[in-house]
């Protein structure tokens, strides 16, 4: 059956990549890597079942042999695919399964590449968390993008520098269950899976991703608990996630009532016979409605009109200057620049910041020390958080209020994906403070030398905290 471009989940889906309002990341599975030949998990099961009764036909003791021949009886019918590959490791011992795997995946390196997987960079995701040891993910990435571009590819026991891999400017994949090359990384039976899953670092990565990114979960079985596990965990701990969607054929009632438990959406499609064509029709949807270029945002420039003492001046004498004597003139003038609000005004804002590149380096230095820790009118006080994007300090207002004020980091205003999301972002609070829409926290002011909001102080936990909690 033809896919259904019309459910409410596909749409609600479909703007968010087009519209850019959360960066998107994918989170696959072996459903992906089929089209190259490559075994499922049942797949791999089989083939590691087999390599059992052949290890057992192989051997001279008739006691052993039975042994392992009621094992391989045991192991098909143990529905829980972690517990079987544990009994398979087991018994057929650690050379046997290793080579098995490999064997079972050989082709994974010279295989054409399933479409799935280059249209899935092609929507413009920042990663890719993927569940495959076979790296077809890493290898569509390294065809999509120009070649000697830096990609950022890790094991999930390696997930460390959480800020550098989710807001950093390289593109990156997290084999979460390890890489064909390395044994020592796989992820296949019930004890690893444990492992890796006590392991602080990757968990609190797995949390940041979950609660600020939106996730397409695709060729899985979300439900898995290697995946829904920790949308379960965060669930049970009533902490809010990300909007997150599942491509899936799978239409049983079970399975939708989890989803609505745990935060997440299906996009159902009708496979039949095991024909998954619709996934084609899903993608080749999302990138007709994607084709026209979207409208350029307007760069964020302070409240107020515009106000200029004279003549810009050049950055020479602007670098010889405090930071907020800088920040004062250059704001000036990006007013004055973007009065007209036209194309061309934005043209001329950008030629601005580029030629003034160094002056604009310099303001945005921001500091807690007295003397030095004025932004704009607002006096910073304590750095309160840190993130990948920024900096979070609370600092008092004119008027003496108490303020949050998060200051994105200097690299942003490099990367125009970022810098997109925040002049968005800083449109959505205008539109919200203007309609006053209750409920939010209420939204100050913002800018884009540097770029930082402002907003009312709001005492209570992080995530973190609340995790811990």
């Amino acid at each position: 059956m033809p896919f259904d471009t019309d459910q409410r989940s596909y749409r609600a889906f479909r703007a968010i990549v087009a519209e850019r309002t959360n960066p998107l990341l994918a989170w696959v599975g072996s459903g992906l890597s089929t089209p190259a030949g490559l075994p499922t998990w049942a797949g791999l099961r089989a083939a590691l079942l087999e390599a059992l009764l052949d290890k057992a036909k192989g051997l001279d003791d008739r006691e052993e042999q039975e042994r392992l021949e009621a094992m391989a009886r045991v192991v098909r019918l143990e529905k829980r695919n972690w517990v079987a590959f544990t009994m398979l490791e087991e018994n057929l011992g650690t050379t046997t399964y290793r080579d098995t795997v490999r064997e079972a995946l050989a082709g994974a390196s010279t295989a054409n590449i399933p479409s799935a997987y280059s249209r899935l960079w092609g929507l413009g995701i920042r990663g890719l968390l993927n569940l495959n040891i076979d790296r077809l993910a890493t290898r569509a990435l390294a065809a999509h993008l120009k070649p000697g571009a830096q990609i950022g590819e890790y094991n999930g026991n390696e997930v460390r520098e959480i800020g550098q891999i989710l807001m950093g400017r390289v593109p990156f994949v997290v084999n979460l269950h390890g890489s064909i090359e390395e044994a020592s990384t796989w992820v296949f039976t019930h004890g690893q899976l444990r492992s890796l899953t006590k392991n602080e670092a990757y968990r609190t990565f797995i949390d940041v991703c979950l609660s600020t990114h939106t996730i397409l979960f695709v060729g899985l079985s979300a439900d898995d608990v290697a995946v829904g596990g920790h949308l379960q965990r965060l669930a049970d701990a009533d902490i809010q996630t990300g909007r997150h969607f599942w491509l899936t054929d799978r239409g049983d009632q079970a399975s939708d009532e989890w989803a609505e438990q745990v935060g997440i959406r299906r996009i159902p499609y009708q496979s039949g016979d095991g024909d998954h064509g619709a996934v084609g029709e899903f993608f080749s949807d999302l990138e007709t409605y994607l084709s026209p270029e979207p409208a350029p945002l307007p760069p964020v420039a302070p409240d107020g009109p515009p106000a200029s003492d004279g003549q810009l001046p050049t950055q020479d004498e602007l670098e010889k200057l405090d930071a907020e004597s800088i920040r004062k003139i250059l704001n000036a003038h990006a007013k004055e620049l973007l009065v007209g609000n036209s194309a061309k005004s934005y043209e001329d804002y950008q030629d601005f910041a580029e030629q003034y590149d160094g002056a604009i380096y310099r303001a945005w230095y921001t500091s807690v020390r007295p003397g030095s820790n004025q932004l704009l009118g607002y006096s910073l006080e304590a750095d309160v958080a840190r993130g990948a994007f920024g900096r979070v300090y609370r600092a008092t207002g004119r008027d003496g209020e108490r303020v949050a004020v998060k200051v994105l980091l200097e690299e942003v205003r490099g990367d125009p994906d970022l810098l997109r999301t925040f002049r968005r972002g800083v449109r959505s609070m205008r539109i919200l403070r203007d309609r006053k829409v209750p409920g939010m926290v209420a939204y100050l002011e913002a800018s884009e030398i540097p770029a930082f909001v402002a907003m009312e102080w709001i005492e209570g936990p992080n995530l973190a905290e609340a995790r811990e909690g």
